[in-house]
């Protein structure tokens, strides 16, 4: 059990972060309640505008919104709670990360605005679908409910479990009630955490359906999966296959699963999946031969695993084709 925070785990780095205290939570999520009394679904309008502009390809001016949407939202919290609110520490790690949200605050790197507004290829493209994506679970995880019916119900339901597998991690490291250790209710607590861990994975996965529906999420992974085809049509078979394992890997950070084992991240939404058994085969396979421990797929193989994959994404709401 202490493998699934230990060594870069995938929940490793959520319940650090999680454990942090944010003090202005209340605050902020009861402001945006005050907010929402006077101005209605404001960002509901904001975020349906920057929608049609992405699905008519303008990446640049939707970037753009997704970013005054935000400072504005920032602006209308710091007005109310201060300017020491807070607002660059996640309210739900499980939903933007510090990190991300310092890239959106900060503008990332010089000039990195200016270039995303006015895309000049397919990369710049990329990053910018990926930031607003970032913007929108940024504002979601501050109360604005823009993730869609139901969401705010699966945020506390998430929350409370992240608290508990918390508690799990404290006494697995050492940090519990070392008078339960080698006892039934270690065995017990044990068991607890595998069920509350697959539970949690799975909880994850549905409130990220609600985002891999948004179509900056449908958008950046059709590009992505473009180049997965390119490679294969130009005859770059056994490329494409490790191009498309990076995209699945790209898909399951998109649904919660940040790190750790690729194959063990398939394992925990293994039901989500429509022929798990074969995703698994493939998954293993190519991250053995990536890491040169078996010998990589011939074509006609590679070929197989790309539809393998393909399929995959289907099953993670991606329009990939």
């Amino acid at each position: 059990m202490e493998d699934l925070f230990t060594g870069g785990g995938w929940l490793e780095d959520m319940l650090r972060e999680a454990a942090r205290p944010h003090t202005s939570k209340r605050d902020i999520l009861h402001a945006i309640e005050e907010i929402v009394a006077v101005e209605g679904d404001a960002w509901g309008k904001e975020w349906s505008y920057i929608d049609e502009l992405i699905e008519q390809g303008d990446t640049g001016a939707a970037y753009a919104g997704a970013m005054a949407s935000m400072t504005r939202t920032i602006g209308a919290l710091e007005g109310k709670i201060g300017q020491d609110a807070g607002l660059e520490k996640p309210v739900y790690p499980f939903l933007v990360r510090g990190a991300e949200i310092k890239k959106l605050i900060d503008g990332g790197v010089e000039g990195e605005g200016d270039m995303l507004a006015r895309p000049r290829d397919d990369l710049e493209r990329l990053i910018g679908l990926e930031r607003i994506n970032s913007a929108r679970r940024l504002l979601a995880s501050w109360g604005t409910g823009i993730l869609g019916g139901g969401s705010r119900e699966l945020i506390s339901k998430i929350e409370d479990d992240l608290e508990e597998l918390g508690e799990c991690r404290a006494f697995f490291l050492g940090d519990g009630d070392e008078s339960l250790a080698g006892s039934e209710r270690e065995l017990e607590l044990a068991d607890r955490l595998a069920t509350l861990a697959t539970r949690f994975a799975q909880e994850l996965y549905d409130l990220y359906m609600k985002n891999t529906a948004k179509p900056e999420v449908q958008n950046r992974f059709m590009l992505l999966w473009d180049s997965v085809r390119r490679l294969e049509e130009g005859g770059n078979e056994k490329t494409a296959a490790f191009e498309a394992l990076q995209v699945l890997e790209e898909a399951l950070v998109m649904v919660g699963l940040q790190s750790g084992e690729l194959l063990q991240r398939v394992d925990l939404i293994y039901e989500r999946f429509g022929d798990a058994e074969e995703l698994r085969r493939v998954v293993n396979h190519l991250v053995n031969a990536y890491q040169d421990n078996e010998e990589a797929p011939d074509a006609l193989q590679a070929g197989a695993y790309i539809g393998v994959i393909e399929e995959a994404l289907r099953d993670l709401g991606l329009k990939v084709s």
